[in-house]
């Protein structure tokens, strides 16, 4: 129970990239109206497979769905698909951890000369050997999941709500 809340708080966690697209935007209307579009088809897709997953495997489901199916053609083909997906989609995780640490030590690649590109270049090297050693240690995801949750998902979903409603000006 105590891993299950774990894992689920951290569903409250907001998406790093959401102020970064409502500033693209440029206006709250087009924002909404976007958030409610890609949430809506991706709580519809997650339903779908996850049903699909339980009704083919259960109660002996995998936490990776693919893993419960026997080597064959089609397998191999998903588990490329989804060695593809990761690959394109990395670079937009990446990237605002990788902005943020950089703002932080005050790193650009384009100040510095050569010593500022090659700090640059070393940053995103310890980022991406970091996901590559966390993706080989960590086989279920789910350990992750727990892990961030217990870490952040409370205070998140519990404490900073309160903090940011103390910091709201009064209506009157």
């Amino acid at each position: 129970l105590v891993r299950a809340t774990c894992v689920m708080t951290s569903s409250y966690i907001a998406h790093h990239s959401a102020p970064i697209f409502y500033a693209e935007l440029g206006n709250w209307e087009d924002f909404r109206e976007m958030t409610l579009r890609s949430f809506g088809v991706a709580i519809v897709s997650y339903v779908i497979f996850a049903v699909a997953g339980f009704a083919r495997f259960a109660p002996n489901v995998l936490g990776n769905v693919l893993m419960n199916y026997d080597s064959n053609v089609f397998v191999m083909l998903a588990w490329v698909i989804m060695g593809a997906m990761l690959v394109v989609t990395f670079p937009l995780q990446v990237k605002p951890p990788r902005d943020t640490l950089a703002q932080i030590l005050c790193l650009s690649p384009t100040s510095g000369g050569m010593r500022g590109r090659s700090c640059w270049r070393l940053l995103v090297a310890v980022l991406v050997g970091g996901a590559v050693l966390a993706g080989t240690v960590f086989t279920d995801i789910s350990q992750v999941l727990a892990f961030r949750g217990a870490l952040l998902g409370c205070p998140i979903s519990f404490i900073f709500p309160g903090c940011m409603l103390l910091g709201c000006p009064r209506l009157k």
